[in-house]
């Protein structure tokens, strides 16, 4: 395990681009024994799915109701998105992993039992859908910066394709198992085989002991040669907040999420109208929609391990890669739409789910490639969340409309609203290349040079700047301060400003907010090696004998109104006495 930190160290600082093979992640043993687990785990969530929703068909006709319960697990991901998030950044997360994993065990076997008893009802499926959901809402965050932790970053394009044919692969053999489990022997097996699938991931986390090889950064973003100042773990809201506030100050963040949610909305409408296309316009019993949805999977496999990667060999900017994607899902909605031919439909259900890996594990890369790790969870929770709340949006949409205008009519309409989706790339696009930038903690910061250590949570702390630079250069060094302006408010600063000092021009002083030293601290530690060379570029300007002189200002406590009452008392006592 060792040498496989060496090579993430070294391919790390690299910065390259992803490599040729998909299936080079592969070489990596942790990464091998994780990600053939999550594939047992996402046949037996998938056979699950499959069960879920054919039993709905079986209790209600609504294609609203049955749209929503696929939406269920959906809901419940956004409800806990952001707590989960931070958890994942500030808790060991292979052991969130037991946990959550251990939660959808005992919730699958409840299912399994009541429906296997006949106790199950409309209500008590969308209840427990959410349920078990929640136990998804923990572990997704985690997950993926767990598994892109056990590979060097130069890898992080391939192991996230990886990631996604793990779960396709869930998709491609799931749902055939599944439709065939519940057309032989009923639903109750198929939850309960799932139960068993998270039972085998949570030996294999176990098996798998914490490893330096797992991630380089503990979740507080702290480095193994840090010698600072041992910090405490950051408090869940104050983690949330930092991470919305991360959010907030990165453009290519939002960028993503708001091109993911607009292809979201529209996509969710084919796995979400599925069961009722199957059952109530093609005639076809529950190994039918069994098959109809392995395509998919096997669209995604394909898509996955043969088709994405060459496509990235030839076509490297996103947004190319997200706009063949959408056209080709668009095309496969209006298939779906129009045709009853089951060949037709099968093609259209490869086709799909070869766009939908494609578009996703481009949305994946483009996010993760720019974030450190002490926060990608958090991003990733706000990620999950936007995106989980659009196919909820979109599964009640499409199946509302299938219940007014018909089935066929919603799938075409959805195709049509993909396509016109496509002119958000005009306004929000997503970049070109597939560069990773060295995001390892610079760690260049010394400790401050401060009389007195303050306690860690006391705040908030004013930090100021003084800088010099000559007048001829002010505006491109403004420019260059608002790019790590930005920087500092990303990595948790509350407020930030550029100041001219009113009797001397040459004399700027940057000053920033921090909530407290502890947070300031964490700042020094969140800098990446990408952001120090945006600082350098920054203090280039200085023209100052000196470097520029930096301030702490640390709040006090003021006493309160009774405190100052009491104290007033005693001080008029001691002059009476005199």
């Amino acid at each position: 395990m060792a040498d496989v930190e060496k090579r993430r160290e070294n391919d790390g600082k690299s910065g390259g681009s992803c490599s040729i093979s998909s299936l080079s992640s592969l070489k990596y043993g942790t990464f091998r024994a994780i990600w053939l687990a999550a594939i047992v785990s996402n046949v037996g969530s998938m056979m699950q799915a499959v069960g879920e929703a054919w039993l709905m068909t079986s209790l209600v006709a609504s294609a609203l109701i049955v749209a929503l319960a696929w939406a269920s697990d959906s809901l419940s991901i956004a409800a806990l998105a952001l707590p989960a998030g931070a958890l994942a950044d500030i808790v060991d997360r292979r052991r969130l992993l037991v946990i959550s994993q251990s939660w959808m065990f005992a919730i699958a076997l409840i299912l399994g039992v009541i429906t296997f008893l006949g106790l199950v009802s409309p209500t008590s499926l969308l209840v427990l859908i959410f349920l078990l959901g929640l136990g998804e809402a923990i572990s997704a965050p985690a997950f993926s910066p767990f598994l892109l932790g056990t590979v060097p970053r130069k890898e992080t394009r391939n192991a996230i394709t990886l990631n996604s044919v793990a779960l396709n692969m869930g998709r491609g053999i799931g749902p055939a198992i599944g439709g065939v489990l519940v057309a032989g022997v009923g639903p109750a097996a198929v939850f309960i085989l799932n139960a068993i699938s998270f039972a085998g991931i949570i030996v294999v986390l176990l098996y798998i002991r914490k490893n330096a090889s797992f991630d380089r950064l503990s979740a507080t973003g702290t480095s193994p040669s840090s010698t600072i100042v041992e910090l405490p773990a950051e408090r869940i809201f104050s983690a949330i907040r930092v991470g919305l506030r991360y959010v907030r100050n990165s453009h290519s963040i939002h960028l993503v999420i708001i091109r993911a949610v607009v292809f979201g909305i529209s996509a969710t409408a084919l796995p979400a109208i599925l069961p009722s296309l199957s059952r109530h316009v093609l005639g076809l019993n529950a190994t039918g929609y069994g098959i109809l949805f392995t395509l998919f999977g096997v669209g995604a496999i394909i898509g996955g391990l043969i088709i994405v990667p060459r496509v990235i060999n030839r076509v490297s900017s996103p947004d190319k890669l997200i706009v063949i994607a959408t056209i080709l899902f668009a095309v496969s909605l209006a298939a779906a739409g129009t045709s009853k031919n089951l060949v037709v439909l099968g093609l259209a259900m490869v086709a799909a789910g070869i766009s939908q890996l494609m578009a996703y594990s481009t949305f994946s890369f483009v996010l993760y490639r720019t974030l450190p790790n002490w926060v990608m969870s958090r991003v990733a929770s706000v990620y999950q969340l936007v995106v989980q709340s659009a196919i909820v949006a979109g599964s009640t949409l499409w199946g509302t409309i299938a219940d007014t205008l018909g089935i066929e009519l919603a799938l075409i309409f959805a195709g049509l609203a993909l396509a016109i989706g496509l002119i958000t790339k005009l306004k929000f696009p997503l970049g070109g290349g597939t560069k990773v930038v060295d995001l390892s903690p610079s760690m260049h910061y010394p400790a401050p040079p401060l009389s007195h250590e303050p306690e860690l949570d006391q705040g908030p702390v004013l930090v100021q700047i003084e800088y010099k630079i000559d007048p001829e250069h002010e505006t491109e060094f403004a420019r260059a301060m608002n790019q790590l302006g930005t920087i500092r408010k990303r990595d948790g600063a509350f407020f930030w400003g550029l100041f001219r000092h009113d009797r001397y021009p040459d004399v700027f002083i940057e000053a920033f907010l921090v909530d407290s030293w502890a947070e300031h601290l964490r700042q020094h530690r969140r800098i990446t090696v990408a952001d120090r060379a945006i600082q350098d570029r920054a203090l280039k300007f200085h023209i100052g004998e000196k470097p520029p002189f930096v301030s702490h200002f640390i709040a006090e406590p003021l006493p309160s109104k009774e405190e100052r009452s009491n104290n007033d008392n005693n001080r008029a006592k001691k002059t009476s006495s005199l």
